[in-house]
């Protein structure tokens, strides 16, 4: 399963192109589209991206995560409840 770090780092990459495509109105940006500009705007645009996304990115990795555990720990085997009560029955 990936890793919350690695969801995080992911969107810390993809965040500059997350908040230009906002600011153009959820419309794709063309070819080069940020060769020409300064950094404070890829910065702006880094930080929008990552407030649009990071709640989002953040629940549902918790609601998988926990999905994924909850299955893996039905999936553990217990001995059979009687046997625990013939062995407690015995110690008492």
């Amino acid at each position: 399963m990936i890793s919350l770090y690695a969801l995080r780092a992911l969107l810390k990459a993809l965040s500059p192109l997350i908040g230009a495509e906002e600011e153009l109105g959820n419309k794709a940006v063309s070819l080069g589209w940020a060769k020409e500009v300064k950094k404070d705007r890829i910065n702006k645009w880094s930080s929008k991206g990552i407030t649009i996304v990071n709640e989002e990115l953040t629940a549902l990795f918790r609601r998988e995560y926990e999905a994924e555990y909850n299955a893996q720990m039905r999936r553990v085997s217990l001995p059979p409840w009687d046997c625990i009560s013939v062995t407690l029955t015995r110690a008492i």
